[in-house]
């Protein structure tokens, strides 16, 4: 169901521009439908030998409104990616930045470091940040979430996987699958599908002011190589190109142009340039190639897990000297200053948040490495954090299998 729903999203985004008059077109998908199916069991086949991957990359992302707005990021990344563990990890460097407004420039605190990792259904978010009274303090921040809380290549996620997907989100493969399947649907009119030399262009344009477009290479292992999508208001360009590695090919390098005007009469104009090197791909990793300590957390740093609802600090193991201590992290983080915003976003303020959620499931995915650490010796004390401790996670593991139970009994009248 989420899968048909993402696909469904996928293609509403992409068809955007076609008009509500009707098309003086014949029904259906015109010109070789057969070319959808080719390019999508190609990419299907090419993105799914990509066992593991890691390497570097090179980000630059720029920003302009009007005459009056201007600013420049540039970061340097590291990654990894394992299809069989279904993880990856990528560690962000920042190398320089600027932002004026109005001519002035601004001093914006921008996360000095940022990491992210998703393993075991969590995702891992972690920066660190100048404290705005003293610039030689930079607090790190840990925050653990669903995976679906992650904004894949939005504010400032560098998930190398996004790249081959959809620009929507959703999978090639299923979206060419679903226009191929409904080519003849007269709902796909106006569509056309296309061949010249390796590339396949699929395309709409219900006039001269609205395209879109995307065209796949089939000697580069049937992956998007170009995507444009114009309104009257905004035009999109993404570019791709892509290197072989042991027999796959994997992204070299990636070009995103945004520019759209304003209803004042300003052009906002945003551009996003990745360059790949050093990448070597179906090689096995090491077996901390995804824990928190290659994210870069460290011995105290502070720690918000939306999964279990709690806030504590990176201790490491747990030592026998060491008591839990939950009951006393509120004012450790009212300490603590956190921007939200920390990217040059396709639009000026936007916010990346991560949601509490209230699910308590698989809290021992974290509690190998995440342990509660305290200030506090008193033995009693010990003993009652201790039994609060327990009775929260009994009842939130009740919850939970209530929840599940909840669900499987909702299929089963579903399904009947």
């Amino acid at each position: 169901m989420r899968h048909t729903t993402s696909i469904i999203t996928s293609l509403i985004t992409f068809t955007i521009v076609v008009s509500l008059t009707p098309l003086p077109c014949l029904a259906g998908i015109q010109g070789d439908v057969e070319l959808l199916k080719t390019v999508a069991l190609q990419h299907k086949a090419n993105f799914e030998s990509i066992l593991t991957w890691k390497g570097e990359a090179f980000e630059e992302r720029t920003s302009t409104i009007g005459d009056w707005f201007d600013s420049m990021r540039k970061n340097k990344c590291t990654f990894a990616y394992d299809q069989l563990q279904d993880a990856v990890r990528w560690n962000k460097d920042p190398q320089e930045s600027r932002t004026t407004n109005h001519g002035e420039p601004q001093n914006v605190i921008h996360a000095n470091y940022n990491s992210a990792m998703f393993k075991d259904q969590s995702y891992y978010e972690y920066s660190g940040y100048e404290q705005p009274d003293d610039k030689n303090k930079v607090v790190h921040h840990l925050v653990i979430a669903e995976p679906k809380m992650a904004k894949g290549m939005q504010g400032h996620g560098l998930d190398p996987r996004y790249l081959f997907a959809d620009p929507a989100g959703a999978s090639i493969h299923g979206k060419l699958m679903f226009l191929y399947n409904n080519a003849n649907d007269e709902r796909a009119s106006g569509w056309s599908v296309k061949r010249e030399g390796d590339l396949v262009t699929l395309q709409i344009s219900p006039d001269e002011t609205r395209t879109a477009k995307q065209v796949y290479d089939l000697s580069a292992g049937g992956n998007l190589v170009e995507h444009y999508n114009k309104t009257p208001t905004a035009e999109i360009t993404q570019s791709y190109t892509y290197e072989e590695k042991s027999g796959v090919w994997v992204i070299k390098s990636f070009k995103k142009t945004n520019i759209s005007h304003r209803k004042n009469g300003d052009v906002h104009k945003t551009n996003r340039t990745i360059n790949w090197s050093n990448s070597v791909v179906n090689v096995p990793f090491e077996e901390d190639e995804f824990t928190v300590e290659k994210l870069g957390v460290k011995q105290g740093d502070l720690i918000s897990d939306h999964k279990l609802g709690m806030g504590y600090k990176y201790g490491g193991l747990l030592r026998d000297s060491e008591i839990l201590d939950v009951l006393d992290t509120d004012d450790m983080f009212k300490e603590v200053s956190v921007p939200e915003n920390d990217s040059i976003s396709e639009e000026p303020n936007e916010v990346d948040t991560v949601a509490k959620k209230e699910d308590a499931n698989e809290a021992d995915t974290v509690t190998d490495r995440l342990m509660l650490q305290t200030s506090e010796t008193n033995v009693t004390r010990m003993y009652i954090y201790v039994i609060v401790v327990a009775i929260v996670i009994g009842l939130a593991g009740i919850a939970y299998k209530l929840k599940r139970r909840f669900r499987k009994e909702q299929d089963q009248c579903l399904d009947n």
